[in-house]
Protein backbone atom coordinates (compact mmCIF):
# COMPACT_ATOMS: atom_id res chain seq x y z
CA UNK A 1 0.00 0.00 0.00
CA UNK A 2 0.87 3.83 -0.91
CA UNK A 3 -1.03 4.45 2.75
CA UNK A 4 -2.13 3.06 5.84
CA UNK A 5 -4.76 4.21 8.37
CA UNK A 6 -6.55 3.21 11.32
CA UNK A 7 -10.22 4.50 10.93
CA UNK A 8 -13.86 2.39 12.66
CA UNK A 9 -12.31 -0.65 13.98
CA UNK A 10 -10.52 -1.30 9.87
CA UNK A 11 -6.67 -1.40 9.16
CA UNK A 12 -7.08 0.77 5.74
CA UNK A 13 -4.88 0.34 2.69
CA UNK A 14 -4.41 2.74 -0.09
CA UNK A 15 -2.90 2.07 -3.53
CA UNK A 16 -3.09 3.29 -7.04
CA UNK A 17 -7.07 4.40 -7.08
CA UNK A 18 -8.10 2.19 -4.93
CA UNK A 19 -8.76 1.90 -1.22
CA UNK A 20 -9.24 -1.43 0.88
CA UNK A 21 -10.51 -1.39 4.30
CA UNK A 22 -9.85 -5.30 6.26
CA UNK A 23 -12.38 -7.13 8.27
CA UNK A 24 -13.65 -5.17 11.08
CA UNK A 25 -11.74 -5.71 14.10
CA UNK A 26 -9.25 -8.23 12.32
CA UNK A 27 -6.33 -6.13 10.65
CA UNK A 28 -4.73 -8.87 8.82
CA UNK A 29 -8.07 -10.03 7.00
CA UNK A 30 -8.58 -8.58 3.85
CA UNK A 31 -10.47 -12.01 2.65
CA UNK A 32 -13.00 -10.79 -0.19
CA UNK A 33 -14.99 -14.41 0.80
CA UNK A 34 -16.20 -12.86 3.74
CA UNK A 35 -19.49 -12.07 4.65
CA UNK A 36 -21.76 -9.35 6.13
CA UNK A 37 -21.39 -5.81 7.76
CA UNK A 38 -18.39 -6.65 9.11
CA UNK A 39 -16.31 -7.96 5.75
CA UNK A 40 -13.74 -5.85 3.68
CA UNK A 41 -14.09 -3.43 1.86
CA UNK A 42 -12.43 -2.93 -1.27
CA UNK A 43 -13.64 -0.54 -3.37
CA UNK A 44 -11.72 2.29 -6.37
CA UNK A 45 -11.95 5.60 -5.85
CA UNK A 46 -14.17 6.13 -9.05
CA UNK A 47 -15.22 10.07 -8.61
CA UNK A 48 -13.83 11.17 -12.29
CA UNK A 49 -10.40 10.80 -13.16
CA UNK A 50 -8.15 7.88 -12.38
CA UNK A 51 -6.46 9.41 -8.74
CA UNK A 52 -3.42 8.02 -7.13
CA UNK A 53 -4.33 7.94 -3.19
CA UNK A 54 -1.27 9.96 -1.69
CA UNK A 55 -2.73 10.19 2.25
CA UNK A 56 -5.41 8.89 4.34
CA UNK A 57 -6.60 10.20 7.78
CA UNK A 58 -9.13 9.64 9.68
CA UNK A 59 -11.48 12.60 11.20
CA UNK A 60 -15.01 12.35 11.70
CA UNK A 61 -14.82 10.61 8.60
CA UNK A 62 -11.93 9.05 6.35
CA UNK A 63 -10.49 11.04 3.83
CA UNK A 64 -8.55 10.38 1.32
CA UNK A 65 -6.37 12.87 -0.07
CA UNK A 66 -5.34 11.51 -3.81
CA UNK A 67 -3.21 13.13 -6.92
CA UNK A 68 -6.30 15.02 -8.04
CA UNK A 69 -8.97 15.72 -5.61
CA UNK A 70 -9.41 15.30 -1.58
CA UNK A 71 -12.40 12.78 -1.07
CA UNK A 72 -14.57 11.64 1.94
CA UNK A 73 -15.31 7.97 2.56
CA UNK A 74 -18.55 7.65 4.18
CA UNK A 75 -21.95 5.52 5.36
CA UNK A 76 -25.20 6.78 4.13
CA UNK A 77 -25.10 9.22 7.43
CA UNK A 78 -22.76 9.70 10.60
CA UNK A 79 -24.52 7.04 13.29
CA UNK A 80 -23.70 4.44 11.17
CA UNK A 81 -20.73 2.28 10.13
CA UNK A 82 -19.03 1.70 6.96
CA UNK A 83 -20.23 -1.58 5.86
CA UNK A 84 -19.50 -3.30 2.47
CA UNK A 85 -23.19 -2.71 1.65
CA UNK A 86 -23.17 0.89 2.89
CA UNK A 87 -20.03 2.62 1.80
CA UNK A 88 -19.75 5.78 -0.87
CA UNK A 89 -17.29 8.03 -1.66
CA UNK A 90 -17.69 11.96 -2.82
CA UNK A 91 -15.15 14.37 -3.83
CA UNK A 92 -14.79 17.24 -0.91
CA UNK A 93 -12.52 19.49 -3.03
CA UNK A 94 -10.43 18.96 -6.03
CA UNK A 95 -7.05 20.68 -5.29
CA UNK A 96 -4.95 17.72 -5.62
CA UNK A 97 -2.53 16.52 -2.67
CA UNK A 98 1.27 16.33 -2.95
CA UNK A 99 2.55 12.42 -1.83
CA UNK A 100 2.94 13.90 2.06
CA UNK A 101 0.92 12.45 4.91
CA UNK A 102 -1.92 14.76 5.65
CA UNK A 103 -1.64 15.77 9.59
CA UNK A 104 -4.68 15.62 12.14
CA UNK A 105 -5.02 18.60 14.56
CA UNK A 106 -8.53 17.94 16.21
CA UNK A 107 -10.82 17.61 13.95
CA UNK A 108 -8.93 19.08 11.08
CA UNK A 109 -6.29 17.88 8.21
CA UNK A 110 -3.67 20.22 7.40
CA UNK A 111 -2.13 18.78 3.71
CA UNK A 112 0.11 20.42 1.25
CA UNK A 113 -1.79 20.71 -2.14
CA UNK A 114 0.30 18.65 -5.44
CA UNK A 115 2.28 21.82 -6.44
CA UNK A 116 4.11 21.39 -2.69
CA UNK A 117 3.36 25.07 -2.61
CA UNK A 118 0.16 25.36 -1.22
CA UNK A 119 -0.86 24.35 2.29
CA UNK A 120 -4.71 23.73 3.23
CA UNK A 121 -6.72 22.80 6.08
CA UNK A 122 -9.99 20.19 6.20
CA UNK A 123 -12.60 21.22 8.05
CA UNK A 124 -16.30 20.11 8.51
CA UNK A 125 -19.01 22.44 7.09
CA UNK A 126 -22.68 22.26 8.46
CA UNK A 127 -23.76 24.25 5.20
CA UNK A 128 -22.49 21.67 3.37
CA UNK A 129 -22.90 18.59 5.77
CA UNK A 130 -19.29 17.33 4.40
CA UNK A 131 -15.80 18.25 4.83
CA UNK A 132 -14.37 21.21 2.95
CA UNK A 133 -10.78 22.05 2.31
CA UNK A 134 -9.94 26.20 2.62
CA UNK A 135 -6.14 27.35 1.83
CA UNK A 136 -4.73 28.71 5.07
CA UNK A 137 -1.46 29.81 2.78
CA UNK A 138 -4.00 32.35 1.15
CA UNK A 139 -2.81 35.46 3.02
CA UNK A 140 0.53 34.62 2.80
CA UNK A 141 0.54 33.12 -1.21
CA UNK A 142 4.79 32.85 -0.94
CA UNK A 143 5.66 31.40 1.86
CA UNK A 144 6.17 27.76 0.77
CA UNK A 145 7.45 28.61 -2.51
CA UNK A 146 10.53 26.59 -2.03
CA UNK A 147 8.02 23.34 -1.87
CA UNK A 148 7.49 21.53 0.76
CA UNK A 149 9.28 18.01 1.64
CA UNK A 150 8.07 17.35 5.35
CA UNK A 151 4.97 18.18 7.75
CA UNK A 152 5.18 17.72 11.38
CA UNK A 153 2.53 18.90 13.86
CA UNK A 154 3.48 19.83 17.59
CA UNK A 155 0.67 20.63 20.00
CA UNK A 156 1.95 21.84 23.19
CA UNK A 157 2.52 24.24 24.60
CA UNK A 158 0.58 25.64 21.12
CA UNK A 159 -0.11 24.20 18.09
CA UNK A 160 3.22 24.86 15.27
CA UNK A 161 2.91 22.71 11.81
CA UNK A 162 6.56 22.52 11.07
CA UNK A 163 7.11 22.16 7.26
CA UNK A 164 10.23 20.90 5.90
CA UNK A 165 11.52 23.35 2.41
CA UNK A 166 13.16 21.84 -0.48
CA UNK A 167 15.44 24.61 0.21
CA UNK A 168 16.51 23.45 3.50
CA UNK A 169 14.81 26.12 5.79
CA UNK A 170 11.53 25.53 7.82
CA UNK A 171 8.66 27.17 7.53
CA UNK A 172 6.76 27.60 10.79
CA UNK A 173 2.99 27.82 10.91
CA UNK A 174 1.90 28.78 14.77
CA UNK A 175 -2.28 27.60 14.23
CA UNK A 176 -4.76 28.51 17.06
CA UNK A 177 -8.35 28.46 14.78
CA UNK A 178 -10.47 29.31 18.23
CA UNK A 179 -8.00 32.42 18.45
CA UNK A 180 -7.97 33.19 15.05
CA UNK A 181 -3.79 33.14 15.07
CA UNK A 182 -2.18 32.09 11.85
CA UNK A 183 1.31 33.28 11.76
CA UNK A 184 4.34 31.99 9.58
CA UNK A 185 7.33 32.53 10.22
CA UNK A 186 10.87 31.12 8.82
CA UNK A 187 13.68 29.36 10.27
CA UNK A 188 17.66 29.04 9.11
CA UNK A 189 20.36 27.63 9.98
CA UNK A 190 23.77 26.91 9.98
CA UNK A 191 23.70 24.46 7.01
CA UNK A 192 20.24 22.96 5.39
CA UNK A 193 17.37 20.94 7.62
CA UNK A 194 16.96 17.95 6.43
CA UNK A 195 13.92 16.37 8.50
CA UNK A 196 11.63 17.06 11.92
CA UNK A 197 10.20 14.33 14.03
CA UNK A 198 7.54 15.38 17.19
CA UNK A 199 7.71 13.32 20.13
CA UNK A 200 4.41 14.46 22.52
CA UNK A 201 5.15 15.35 25.91
CA UNK A 202 3.07 16.29 28.80
CA UNK A 203 4.61 19.90 28.98
CA UNK A 204 6.23 20.85 25.75
CA UNK A 205 6.50 18.47 22.81
CA UNK A 206 10.54 17.58 22.10
CA UNK A 207 10.98 18.39 18.59
CA UNK A 208 14.21 17.03 16.46
CA UNK A 209 15.61 18.09 13.65
CA UNK A 210 18.13 16.89 11.35
CA UNK A 211 20.47 19.23 9.78
CA UNK A 212 22.89 18.49 6.76
CA UNK A 213 26.24 21.17 7.26
CA UNK A 214 29.41 21.19 5.03
CA UNK A 215 32.31 21.43 7.15
CA UNK A 216 36.06 22.26 5.72
CA UNK A 217 33.89 22.12 1.94
CA UNK A 218 32.81 18.23 3.04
Amino acid sequence: PDSVALFEGRLWWGSDDQVAGSYSDQFDNFDVDEEGDAAPIIRSIATGPVNKVQWMLGLARLIIGTSGAESVARSSSFDEPMSPTNFYIKDASTFGSADLQAAKIDREGYFIQRSRKRAYILSYSVEANDYVAGEISRYNPTVLAAGVKRVAVQRNPDTRIWNVMEDGTIILLVYEKTEDVVAWCKITTDGEFEDVVVIPNTQSDDVYVIIKRTIDGV
